[in-house]
C-alpha cells in the first residue's frame, strides 16, 4: 500500500487501527505445550494451555450463552482438518493484570484420533466481549502410534467380547507400559491406561481371575515391581508394589479363579525413605 497517497484523515485513521490492533495482541498470550511427542493409539492425550495476561487490567473469558470461548484446530498428517466429535465446552474465568492461568485440555475428548500418523494442533481463545477473532496459540505437533502388545487375553461372553492387552510403547524417553480393553466387535480400545516406564530384562506376568480382571506385574527398577489390577472396563481397581526378598514376586493362580501375588514382601516407598531419614 502506498501511504503517502492517502489523505490526512484516512492516514490517522489507519495508524489508529494498527496502533489498536497491537494493544489487542498484547492482552493475552496463550501458549500450548504437551508432556510428550509420541502417544500410543487410544491413549488420553492432555495437553497444557497456559493463559498470560499481559494487560494492565482484569480480562474475562467465556460466560456468554451457545458459544465456547476456546477454539481448538487439528490437521492430520495430509493436512486434512480433522473435525471435531463434539462442541469444545469450558467453563469461563478470570485472569488478573499480569497473571497466568493454566488448564489441562484433553484432545482425545475432542477428536477421534482413529488413525496412526501425525498431528498438528492450535488454540484460539476468546475474550468475553470479543464477537469475533480472539487469540492464536503456537502450533505443536505429535505423533500417534501402535506399541508392542506383549501379551492379550480375551474375556467376556459372545454378544459383548473384550480382549485384555498389555502394551510396550517407546515413548520420547524410555519404554512406557500400557494396559488397553479392547472392544473386540469394533476393534477399538475402550480404555488405554499409561502405567508408567517398565523394565523388559523381566516380562511383565499377566493372569486373569474369576472377575475378569487382569492382574500384571512388571518390574519398574531392580529389585522393585508394580503390581495392578484392570478391571473389564480398564480402570484400575488395585494398585501396590512388591519388592524381591528371598524370591521375587509372582502371580499365582489358585482353583476358584482368584489371582494373589506369592513371593517376595510389600514395599512403601514412603515408608522406606523415612526408614532411610530414621537411620541417618
Amino acid at each position: 500500500m502506498n501511504f503517502s497517497s492517502l489523505p490526512a484523515r484516512a492516514l490517522l485513521a489507519l495508524i489508529g487501527l494498527l496502533a489498536l490492533s497491537a494493544t489487542a495482541q498484547a492482552q493475552l498470550s496463550v501458549k500450548v505445550s504437551t508432556p510428550r511427542t509420541n502417544y500410543l493409539k487410544g491413549e488420553n492425550v492432555v495437553v497444557r494451555l497456559e493463559l498470560k495476561n499481559n494487560s494492565g487490567g482484569p480480562l474475562s473469558f467465556g460466560g456468554i450463552p451457545g458459544r465456547s470461548w476456546l477454539e481448538v484446530f487439528m490437521k492430520d498428517r495430509n493436512g486434512n482438518n480433522v473435525v471435531p466429535r463434539k462442541p469444545s465446552r469450558y467453563k469461563g474465568g478470570r485472569i488478573g493484570a499480569g497473571q497466568t492461568i493454566a488448564r489441562n485440555i484433553s484432545l482425545s475428548d475432542l477428536f477421534s484420533m482413529r488413525e496412526v500418523g501425525n498431528y498438528s494442533f492450535s488454540f484460539n481463545v476468546r475474550l468475553t466481549e470479543q464477537e469475533r477473532g480472539g487469540y492464536s496459540s503456537n502450533r505443536k505437533y505429535i505423533n500417534i502410534s501402535e506399541g508392542r502388545v506383549l501379551s492379550s487375553s480375551r474375556v467376556g461372553n459372545h454378544k459383548k467380547p473384550v480382549e485384555h492387552r498389555v502394551i510396550a510403547f517407546s515413548a520420547d524417553r524410555g519404554t512406557l507400559l500400557f494396559s488397553q480393553v479392547m472392544d473386540v466387535k469394533r476393534s477399538y480400545p475402550i480404555n488405554t491406561k499409561n502405567l508408567g516406564e517398565v523394565m523388559l530384562f523381566q516380562s511383565p506376568k499377566t493372569a486373569i481371575d474369576k472377575q475378569l480382571n487382569n492382574h500384571i506385574l512388571y518390574l519398574v527398577s531392580p529389585k522393585i515391581y508394580n503390581y495392578v489390577v484392570i478391571d473389564p472396563k480398564g480402570s484400575a481397581i488395585k494398585v501396590a508394589q512388591y519388592k524381591s526378598a528371598a524370591t521375587d514376586p509372582r502371580l499365582e493362580t489358585f482353583g476358584d479363579g482368584s489371582v494373589v501375588v506369592a513371593g517376595g514382601i510389600p514395599y512403601d516407598a514412603k515408608k522406606e525413605r523415612e526408614k532411610t531419614l530414621t537411620i541417618h
